[in-house]
């Protein structure tokens, strides 16, 4: 991720961060302004790419797509001994095992229960008991971190890349499950493309908002 914010900098692109979207301002189907944190900003077109946040800008995109968030847990600490020396997934109880140079995570779990930011103690506990099946050492003291975070699923399992109903120069990539980081490079090229109104590479019709 590092990498990829360099170099996205380097090519000239202006990174805005805990900068609130609150309203898109729209004149004749097109997008022309966005009115982030104190500012506006003015627009020649907009990519939405908000993940398992996007039906939550319903009222400013002017459509709910239908994203559920599917959370997920972690516990991150420091490495074991012994430790694993490549990443595991322990497929039975569906958790996954990565080592780090600097720590140790355990991670897994599927909840669907809205955007419930609640940290469940019982969650974390399956993540400990399940690599207790597997590992003479399974975790260790102290817990660095103990997190969550939505993916954004769909019900057939595929990511919504298309323009978004009744503006003409906005677009959306989001709800690409469990595979955003994965799918991200295509997906940027296929955006990029229909954006520009270039062939695409891909057929582009899987990824529409309204399946056929």
């Amino acid at each position: 991720m590092s990498s990829w914010r360099t170099h996205l900098e380097e090519q000239g692109v202006e990174i805005q961060e805990e900068c609130e979207l609150k309203e898109l301002v729209c004149e004749q189907g097109r997008v022309v302004a966005a009115i982030a944190g104190q500012d506006e900003m003015k627009l020649d077109g907009l990519v939405v790419a908000t993940g398992a946040l996007t039906p939550l800008l319903a009222r400013q995109i002017g459509y709910r797509l239908p994203i559920q968030p599917g959370k997920g847990y972690s516990i991150t600490m420091p490495r074991p001994d012994p430790c694993p020396s490549i990443p595991l997934l322990f497929v039975q109880h569906k958790v996954a095992v990565t080592p780090m140079v600097s720590g140790y995570r355990l991670g897994s779990m599927m909840e669907l229960n809205g955007y419930d930011t609640r940290i469940k103690p019982r969650r974390l506990q399956l993540l400990r008991r399940a690599a207790e099946e597997y590992l003479p050492e399974p975790y260790c003291d102290p817990v660095e971190e103990e997190w969550y975070g939505w993916r954004p699923m769909t019900s057939d399992g595929v990511p919504f890349i298309d323009r978004l109903p009744g503006l003409e120069n906005a677009w959306v990539a989001a709800g690409h499950n469990m595979l955003g980081l994965s799918m991200a490079p295509a997906t940027g090229q296929l955006v990029a493309e229909l954006v520009n109104g270039e062939q695409p590479s891909i057929d582009p019709a899987p990824y529409r908002i309204v399946r056929g």
